[in-house]
């Protein structure tokens, strides 16, 4: 990962820490779990808001952003869990 690109994730995880907190969703994330999340497979070339881009999400949607609640998912897969939830 070239420098360059570390200051974009540096600045996507600051921007998710901060709308976590402002959903009232605890934030328990080191800055150095975050990138390795990112890091694993590669998966950080992949992220974003697209249907078929990689997203960080809660295990069910529920509980703090923490090393054993975090998985990675295709935004669709998490807005499916999100709409399933709202039934």
């Amino acid at each position: 990962m070239t420098t360059e690109e570390r200051k974009r994730l540096k600045k996507a995880m600051l921007a998710q820490r901060k709308r976590a907190r402002q959903r009232g969703i605890s934030w328990q994330l080191t800055e150095a779990e975050w990138f390795e999340f990112w890091e694993e497979d590669d998966r950080w070339r992949n992220r974003g808001t697209g249907a078929e881009n990689f997203v960080m999400s809660r295990k069910g949607d529920v509980g703090p952003y923490s090393i054993e609640n975090i998985v990675c998912q295709t935004q669709r897969a998490n807005g499916y869990e999100c709409r399933d939830r709202a039934k």
